[in-house]
């Protein structure tokens, strides 16, 4: 069942409908929020709504993490290469990974993790290998786009809000440094602005003009004088938010495995990974799932799957 079928055989109020597809779309990022599944958006809101720490703002951005990883990996011997494009990897007569191919190196190991995006993923895989194959059969997955708009001002714009969510063009707006003040400096505020983008408007070069348009008729209209504070401004016209669309189809089976079945030392962890979270979460999940795998040294041939899998 979709989520917009379950919707409807709730209430028959358009007004409800609207608002409680609304809450969906603002709690996944996808447009429209009809399609998503019903028991994983559900599942969604019984986990997270009533939380106590429903949204969490990372003071100091997400940097603050980074850092963090960065100190363990190198207090336990780690080395950090960035800015490594991976060209393909190598594979040995079994189908093994045995090394990451850079253009400048040869990175050996026992496992390897794939954090790309599905649709993305094929390009580093052997042409008419196995694993080719296991990574073009999810390509295909629909992600979760949006139009962005990020805005530093040098003066208080507006005080008397910090969200705005147009429930009827599926605008959202939110001043961040109102929830995490080190975001702007002193006397400034920093604004994130946001138009969901669904899959047509995603691939159609102008119907993703128009919403970009709506989404700047939005700013117009809930922070009137906003371009004269702008002293920062960063547009990301068409990112990707998610891997995946949470829709029925894009579930279960359709989902990438721990494991990769064609290459038994090859694990991913992204967020088109069939685990309870949405987000960002998944991918955390997912990273944690493949530590604990590789830790248990899970170095096996594929027929033993059932023996290492959590």
């Amino acid at each position: 069942m979709t989520y917009g079928e379950w919707v409807e055989g709730r209430t028959s109020d358009p007004l409800l409908r609207t608002f409680l597809l609304g809450l969906a779309t603002i709690n996944s990022y996808t447009r429209p929020a009809a399609d998503l599944s019903a028991a994983w958006m559900l599942g969604h809101f019984q986990r997270s709504l009533f939380a106590k720490d429903y949204v969490a703002y990372l003071h100091g951005g997400w940097g603050r993490m980074l850092d963090g990883f960065v100190d363990d990996l190198r207090a336990n011997g780690g080395t950090l290469v960035t800015g490594a494009h991976v060209e393909r990897l190598e594979t040995d007569p079994a189908g093994r990974i045995t090394a990451a191919i850079t253009p400048g190196a040869r990175y050996a190991a026992d496992a390897f993790v794939c954090t790309l995006p599905p649709q993305e993923a094929g390009a580093i895989a052997a042409a008419g290998s196995a694993l080719a194959a296991e990574m073009e059969r999810w390509s295909e997955l629909s992600d979760v786009r949006a139009c962005c708009i990020d805005l530093g001002f040098s003066r208080p714009v507006r005080t008397d809000l910090g969200l705005v969510y147009d429930l009827e063009r599926d605008l959202y707006f939110s001043m961040h440094s109102d929830y995490a003040p080190d975001l702007a400096p002193p006397g400034g505020q920093l604004l994130h602005a946001m138009a969901y983008l669904s899959d047509d408007e995603a691939s159609d070069e102008q119907l993703l003009a128009q919403r970009k348009e709506q989404l700047i008729g939005g700013l117009n209209r809930f922070f009137p004088g906003w371009r004269d504070a702008v002293a920062v401004e960063r547009t990301l016209p068409n990112v990707r938010v998610a891997s995946a669309r949470q829709t029925p189809g894009q579930q279960g089976g359709a989902c990438l495995p721990l494991r990769s079945p064609a290459a038994n030392n090859l694990y991913y962890a992204n967020d088109a990974r069939d685990l309870p979270n949405t987000l960002a979460g998944i991918s955390l999940a997912a990273a944690m799932e493949v530590a604990d795998a590789i830790g248990r040294q899970s170095f096996v041939p594929a027929s033993a799957e059932a023996a290492v899998a959590p």
